[in-house]
């Protein structure tokens, strides 16, 4: 599995819908996605990490996060050297 920045979330960017409707503990610190959406590992402030499925019903909510996160901090234009 590769990370993608874009299903990488901080503690900030995780709602408390998400959390509710993923049945993720309140202490989530973050939370990656896998690219089909179908599972989700998180880290708690316990510092374990824990794989949870997603379940189809809750697809919907989980692609609104997706959509709603803050946008990593990261240039959208290709890497150039400066010499």
């Amino acid at each position: 599995m590769s990370l993608n920045a874009d299903l990488m979330f901080e503690k900030a960017d995780i709602s408390q819908s998400l959390i509710d409707r993923l049945g993720l503990p309140h202490n989530v610190w973050s939370l990656v996605l896998d690219e089909a959406l179908e599972n989700a590992w998180f880290l708690d402030t316990n510092y374990e990490i824990h794989q949870q499925s997603i379940h189809p019903d809750v697809r919907p909510v989980v692609e609104q996060a997706v959509k709603a996160k803050t946008p990593p901090a990261r240039s959208e234009l290709p890497y150039r050297h400066y010499a």
